[in-house]
């Protein structure tokens, strides 16, 4: 909300609270300081030229002599400002040693400072300039999801809190050397900083889905936001001829678009159909995107123009199941569960090489699934019984059953090499405290989903494992992530609770 003035060309302008008071720390009595300020620089209230700016962020940031990261104003206790002080020492320092011929490397570096540092900004004041740090990096800023490109393209960054400042490069090192656990979001971030940037997830491949689903919690003021402030950092997304950002378009109509490109690597034109998609869709793994959209576009006969442009969709789809470019087996096992008929294809699929081929006929849409071991087709009938809102209301089952022997499925899974995620998932479904608690102990990633969205918390919960939960959480399991259901593991646990009377 615009409640402070400032004076742009004489005439004034609606500024926040937040923004009016970084104004007036960043501005300089003695030289003007030239600013780029988003909220200034880019008419909000009109929709093209905020497209148009938005392809350009990227370029913006990149070429700034510096960026600046407001996180508020300084604590009275003057902790924060002990805390930057200590921080820009290490980094002057530090730049001393590289100057004079150091070979060891930035962290290095920074961490060789630590038992110099001058009797006033010792670590015998550790604890205090844990809490200040723990207390910076709760602050909205690191939650926002335009933050995201301006830190990753920038060439050099300064945190600032009030009157107090430091630099950015050297700021992400702190929680590692404080001591000081951070949320997996935050460490994201922190890993995007100048410098720090090299050695962390960013050199992996950034496609867009990928940086989706890293970001998904961030916050924006419109759902399209997530999206869009991800496109100049995306390795696949980043070129306007293939993704162009539009304020003019609804968020159902960028959400449609971004499942396109997900599936497709472009945006396909109005005449291919897709079902509705909310934000959390786009950041479940692209096998479930491509067989949701399947089976809605095979199930589409509500008028002869929806069934066209559905089916044309569906062709592209198929094509792209038969190049390789989606998880093949994973789909058809999907699909097959839905028509009954998984035991057929696994072991249909097992027997050599497999092509999908779709047919039209009459009003029924049929997917010919051939294998070189196999003298016929498997055939997957989409007809008129199943309504577009029973197809799209259809949820894969769980990966494990009530009334499987856990153990010999555990046994198979360990001998097909599963990951230790994998495992988890398994022991926390049969229930077993021991195993799931010498996974934990090891080292695993509590919150990787299966093809269902579905985490090993989500799997406690549900089956009311009230000490597997506990240490979950303890390990730090999202008990706030949603599986492709739209459940949270809260939601399981209310369920559970109201139908066995376990409280969790």
């Amino acid at each position: 909300m615009n409640t402070d003035r400032v004076l742009i060309d004489g005439k004034e302008f609606g500024v926040t609270e937040n923004l009016y008071a970084a104004l007036q720390q960043i501005r300089c009595r003695h030289h003007d300081v030239l600013l780029w300020v988003d909220a200034i620089c880019i008419n909000q209230g009109d929709n093209n030229e905020k497209g148009g700016q938005v392809k350009q962020m990227g370029d913006i940031y990149e070429a700034a002599e510096e960026v600046l990261i407001w996180l508020g104003m300084d604590d009275t206790s003057g902790s924060i400002r002990s805390l930057m002080d200590m921080i820009s020492w290490i980094d002057a320092s530090a730049t001393t040693a590289q100057a004079i011929g150091s070979g060891e490397d930035w962290v290095d570096l920074c961490r060789g400072t630590m038992s110099e540092l001058p009797l006033g900004l010792g670590i015998c004041a550790e604890s205090t300039h844990g809490r200040a740090l723990s207390e910076l990096l709760q602050r909205p800023w690191f939650g926002r999801v335009w933050i995201l490109q301006e830190v990753a393209k920038a060439r050099t960054a300064r945190i600032l809190c009030g009157s107090a400042s430091c630099p950015a490069r050297t700021f992400a090192l702190m929680p590692l050397f404080l001591g000081l656990q951070v949320n997996e979001h935050t460490q994201a971030v922190l890993d995007i900083m100048p410098r720090f940037r090299q050695n962390t997830w960013w050199t992996s491949k950034r496609y867009l889905h990928f940086l989706l689903g890293k970001f998904s919690h961030c916050q924006a003021s419109i759902q399209r936001d997530k999206i869009y402030a991800l496109l100049g950092m995306s390795e696949d997304a980043n070129n306007p001829d293939r993704f162009d950002p539009s304020y003019e378009k609804s968020d159902a109509e960028v959400f449609r678009d971004t499942a396109s490109f997900l599936l497709f690597g472009e945006i396909l034109d109005s005449n291919h159909s897709f079902p509705e998609f909310d934000f959390p869709d786009l950041c479940i793994p692209i096998t479930l995107l491509a067989e949701r959209t399947l089976t809605w576009t095979l199930s589409q006969h509500e008028s002869e123009e929806l069934r066209a442009s559905a089916r044309r969709t569906a062709v592209l789809l198929v094509r792209r199941v038969n190049e390789g470019q989606l998880k093949t087996t994973d789909i058809l096992l999907s699909l097959g569960e839905k028509h009954s008929r998984a035991g057929n294809l696994r072991s249909f699929l097992s027997s050599g090489n497999v092509a999908v081929d779709i047919k039209f006929e009459g009003e029924d849409n049929v997917l010919e699934i051939y294998s070189e071991g196999a003298t016929a087709p498997v055939r997957l009938v989409y007809g008129q019984g199943m309504s577009a809102h029973e197809a799209a209301a259809e949820k894969p089952d769980p990966p494990f059953h009530d009334n499987e022997d856990m153990t010999e499925v555990i046994t198979k899974m360990t001998e097909a090499g599963s990951s230790k995620e994998e495992l988890l998932r398994a022991y926390t479904w049969a229930g077993d405290v021991d195993s799931v608690k010498r996974l934990l102990y090891a080292g695993v990633d509590v919150d990787q989903a299966d093809l269902n969205g579905s985490t090993a918390l989500h799997f406690a919960a549900w089956r009311g494992h009230l000490t597997i939960t506990k240490a979950l959480l303890l390990n730090g399991a999202d008990v706030n992530r949603e599986d492709v259901w739209g459940q949270t593991a809260i939601k399981y646990a209310l369920k559970t609770q109201q139908k066995e009377g376990v409280t969790l």
